[in-house]
């Protein structure tokens, strides 16, 4: 079986908001992104999967 394993990382000038949260909170023990589909001009669809503090994502 053949298999790949990239990491790709956006600097923080390009991140939206909740994006740099996620990448630089304390309180997120894990972020990964599951889904990413631009096919729109005007709408941008993100899926993460996060695990870490609720009350500090809710914020």
């Amino acid at each position: 079986m053949r298999y790949l394993t990239a990491r790709l990382e956006q600097p923080p000038w390009m991140r939206h908001p909740m994006q740099e949260f996620l990448a630089t909170s304390e309180s997120m023990r894990r972020e990964e992104l599951l889904g990413w589909n631009l096919s729109r001009d005007d709408v941008q669809v993100l899926l993460f999967y996060v695990e870490g503090d609720v009350d500090a994502y809710r914020e």
